[in-house]
């Protein structure tokens, strides 16, 4: 199977641009590559949290910008079906993409559980199910590199997600020093120097003679 490159982290941490730099560079070596997403809220996650909206008129500050209420006997419930809705994009994506593509996940299974995490009110009963410690050894089986930035570097970059950012970066952190993920901190590295540290960590045949065209 073709490689995968996994990335998580907060809005305006330059995940979309180090993507997109790592799919030209493969692609000008003769790969054909996918650049895909999960975070959350997806497929029947989606359908449901708009029956809830626009059918049963559950309004409220849940979901981030869906603005959804999900009722606190049904969070663990949503957890259930946030993870099941991941399912077939985890299958797609980390799998059948990779007989044909390298796969570049700009976001992944981190970026689903800080999502949760920021989106539901009751984070202890969240924590504690089980639904939530499965999602968790998931998302420590498919390990990303976790792009972040200074914090005021987010928000200049991402001024119109600052909301979101103060929301989830604090879940952002946590999940990072839990899963001991590998961290670019873009603020302090040229996307050059970001494409060599990913490289040379992986072991990939992109020479820094050939990143130095970006």
């Amino acid at each position: 199977m073709k490689p995968l490159i996994l990335f998580a982290g907060p809005e305006g941490s330059g995940k979309t641009t180090l993507g997109l730099h790592l799919k030209r560079i493969f692609e000008n070596n003769g790969y054909k590559v996918k650049v895909v997403r999960i975070r959350g809220t997806h497929t029947l996650a989606y359908l449901l949290a708009m029956f809830f909206k626009k059918v049963l008129k559950f309004h409220g500050e849940d979901l981030h910008y869906y603005k959804v209420w999900i009722p606190e006997h049904l969070e663990k419930f949503w957890l259930l079906v946030e993870f099941i809705s991941a399912i077939p994009l985890i299958l797609l994506y980390y799998y059948l993409y990779r007989v044909s593509y390298v796969v570049i996940s700009e976001r992944s299974l981190v970026d689903l559980v800080a999502w949760i995490l920021g989106g539901l009110k009751s984070k202890k009963d969240v924590v504690e199910s089980p639904f939530f410690r499965i999602m968790l050894i998931f998302a420590s089986k498919y390990k990303p590199f976790y792009i972040t930035a200074n914090i005021n570097d987010l928000i200049k970059r991402k001024s119109c997600e600052k909301d979101l950012i103060l929301n989830l970066i604090t879940y952002y952190e946590m999940l990072h020093k839990i899963l001991e993920l590998k961290c670019i901190n873009t603020s302090k590295y040229t996307i050059k120097e970001c494409l060599i540290i990913l490289s040379q960590d992986h072991g990939w045949l992109v020479a820094s003679s050939r990143v130095h065209c970006l």
